[in-house]
C-alpha cells in the first residue's frame, strides 16, 4: 500500500485564643498554658510545612527523573544528522519571519479536497479555515466540497492558517477522520491560486497505526509529517519528542518511515524525514526534533513546532530546521 504524501516534501493558618477568667492566677495559668499550646502549634505547623516542602519537592524530583527517563528513552541518536542544517546552530535564537506588507493581499482560492493516501477528491467535505494559526472559536471560512472535491473561497498571501476537514459519517461513502494542517500560508502568486487540502480516510488512519504496533485510541490524538531541512529536502537522522505544557507526554508512541512506508523498527527519521507521533493526548503540544550534528556529538534541539492537538483526529504537520513554529514562509513573501 503506497503511502506517499505531497504535503510531507504542532492553609491558612488557624489561631488559637485562650478562655478569660475573674482569678489572676488562672489567667496566668491559662496564658502560659496558651504560650504553651501556641508554641506546640508553631512547631506542629512548621513540621507540616516541612513535610509539605519534601512532599513537593519529592513530587518535582520524581516529575523530572519521569521526564528525563522518557527524553533519554525516546532520544538516544548518536549517528550525525544527514541534510542541510547549515542556517541554524543549535542554542541560537530561533530564525525569525515577517512577511512584507507588500506581499499580503486578498486572493482568491480555488481548491481541491482529496484523499490524504490515494489522492482521490473528496466530496461534501468541510473545510474550516482558522486565521492566525491557533483552532479555537468559529472558523474565520467554512467551505463545502461539491462532488468533484472542489471548494472555492478567499484568503491572504503570506499569512498562517489553520484548515480542519471533515466529512458526515453517516452519509459519506469513505468515512473520514477529522483532519487538522497547522501552519500553512499562501505564497505570492495570481489572483486566484490552486490549494489542496488533505483529508484522511478512517481505513488509513488506523492502518497506519496498526502497521506501527499501535491500538488507536479515541481519547488522544495522532500526527505526522515531515521533518525539514534549511533547503527545504528532508533531515535524515532526527528522533522526535512531544511534550505539553507539564512535561513530556507519558505513553507516547514515535515511529519513523523507510521509503515513505511506516516502518516498527525504524530508530529515527530515514531518508524521506517523515516520522509519526501517537497517544498524544489533547491540548497544546509541542514537536521536538533532536539530532547530533557533528562526529562525536550529543543530540541537540534543532526543530520545534506548536499545535492544538484534538482527540480522536490526524494533524498533518512539518518541522523545520531553525524554526520552533513550523511555519515558513515563501521567500517571495519575504
Amino acid at each position: 500500500m503506497p503511502f506517499a504524501v505531497s504535503l510531507l516534501l504542532l492553609a491558612p493558618a488557624g489561631l488559637l485564643t485562650g478562655c478569660g477568667s475573674d482569678d489572676q492566677d488562672n489567667d496566668a495559668a491559662t496564658t502560659e498554658t496558651d504560650t504553651d499550646t501556641d508554641s506546640d502549634a508553631d512547631t506542629d505547623a512548621d513540621t507540616d510545612s516541612d513535610t509539605d516542602t519534601d512532599s513537593d519537592t519529592d513530587t518535582d524530583s520524581d516529575t523530572d527523573s519521569d521526564s528525563q527517563a522518557l527524553f533519554d528513552q525516546l532520544i538516544d541518536v548518536t549517528d550525525p544528522a544527514q541534510g542541510d542544517l547549515r542556517c541554524y546552530a543549535s542554542g541560537d535564537p530561533w530564525l525569525a519571519q515577517a512577511a512584507d506588507p507588500a506581499s499580503v493581499a486578498q486572493v482568491t482560492i480555488s481548491g481541491l479536497v482529496v484523499d490524504f493516501e490515494s489522492n482521490n477528491v473528496v466530496p461534501e467535505a468541510t473545510v474550516e479555515v482558522f486565521l492566525g494559526d491557533e483552532v479555537s472559536g468559529t472558523p474565520d471560512l467554512t467551505l463545502i466540497s461539491d462532488q468533484e472535491g472542489q471548494v472555492s473561497g478567499e484568503l491572504q498571501t503570506c499569512a498562517p492558517f489553520t484548515v480542519r476537514t471533515t466529512t458526515d459519517p453517516a452519509t459519506a461513502d469513505n468515512p473520514t477522520q477529522d483532519t487538522l494542517e497547522p501552519h500553512r500560508a499562501l505564497g505570492v502568486g495570481a489572483s486566484t491560486q490552486t490549494v489542496s487540502f488533505s483529508s484522511v480516510s478512517e481505513a488509513t488512519f488506523t492502518v497506519l497505526q496498526a502497521l506501527l504496533g499501535i491500538s488507536p485510541d479515541p481519547a488522544t490524538g495522532v500526527l505526522m509529517g515531515g521533518l525539514h531541512d534549511c533547503s527545504g529536502g528532508p533531515v535524515e537522522g532526527g528522533q522526535l519528542i512531544v511534550r505539553l505544557e507539564d512535561g513530556y507526554v507519558t505513553g507516547q508512541e514515535i515511529r519513523y518511515f523507510v521509503d515513505e512506508f511506516p516502518h516498527r523498527d525504524q530508530p529515527y527519521t530515514s531518508a524521506d524525514g517523515l516520522w509519526m507521533a501517537m497517544v498524544i493526548p489533547p491540548g497544546r503540544a509541542t514537536v521536538e526534533a533532536w539530532m547530533v550534528t557533528e562526529e562525536g556529538g550529543k543530540p541537540v534541539l534543532m526543530a520545534s513546532t506548536t499545535l492544538d492537538v484534538a482527540a480522536d483526529t490526524m494533524h498533518l504537520t512539518q518541522l523545520h530546521i531553525g524554526h520552533d513554529d513550523g511555519f515558513v514562509l515563501d521567500e517571495d513573501c519575504l
